[in-house]
């Protein structure tokens, strides 16, 4: 009986090296800098491990994640920002489909009290944009601009 529990024991803690050794989240610079290849790649290695990982361990990441984004200035953050939107523009359809469906399945991924946390922290950062970015959000996400 006291060998299964020191098995037990150590297999418990094998595993739980094994998820603690999740990637360091990417500095978002440096994603700018990637080919739409390297980022889809990166993305797939990134989605993989953390689906290994505990929904503690994905909340982690994603505020380490959340803490290099607020490290940069505003004016870093929307200059990285007006790149990335310049960088999907210049993707092919099928590229912003890989991206797009790498996105559905981390999503999809998720526990439910995952996805109502992301969901309220979206909703915080909504209702701190000016008019004009929540409507330039619409149009993005929605993928028609408005009629003015």
């Amino acid at each position: 009986m006291m060998k299964n529990a020191l098995i037990t024991s150590l297999l418990l803690s094998l595993s739980g090296m094994v998820l603690a050794d999740l990637p360091e989240p990417p500095d978002p610079r440096m994603i700018a800098q990637m080919s739409v290849e390297e980022r889809i790649e990166r993305g797939k290695f990134i989605r993989a491990e953390l689906s290994k990982a505990t929904p503690e361990q994905r909340k982690a990441f994603r505020d380490k994640f959340r803490e290099k984004l607020q490290s940069m200035s505003p004016q870093e953050r929307k200059a990285l920002n007006e790149q990335m939107h310049a960088q999907w523009k210049t993707m092919s359809k099928e590229q912003q489909e890989q991206i797009r469906a790498g996105r559905r399945q981390m999503i999809e991924s998720l526990t439910p009290e995952e996805k109502a946390e992301i969901k309220h922290h979206r909703e915080q950062e909504f209702q701190k944009m000016t008019p004009e970015e929540r409507q330039k959000w619409r149009d993005d996400m929605h993928h028609h601009p408005s009629k003015k």
